[in-house]
């Protein structure tokens, strides 16, 4: 993850935010917004690997 691409993910996600609500109410829920898109990028940047994903099925009789 780089910082950059944070910064640019929250930069189009408060963008999208004025042009669906306006100037005036993206300015009013700017740090929710900043703190979401934050999130959301971390969340979807974060590294996925067969050998690290949660098992979120057992399998039947394995061990």
């Amino acid at each position: 993850m780089s910082e950059d691409g944070e910064r640019e993910y929250i930069h189009m996600v408060k963008e999208t935010a004025k042009a669906m609500w306006g100037p005036e109410a993206a300015e009013k829920f700017s740090d929710h917004i900043e703190r979401t898109a934050a999130a959301v990028y971390a969340v979807s940047n974060y590294p996925l690997e067969p050998d690290i994903e949660p098992v979120t099925k057992m399998r039947p009789g394995g061990r």
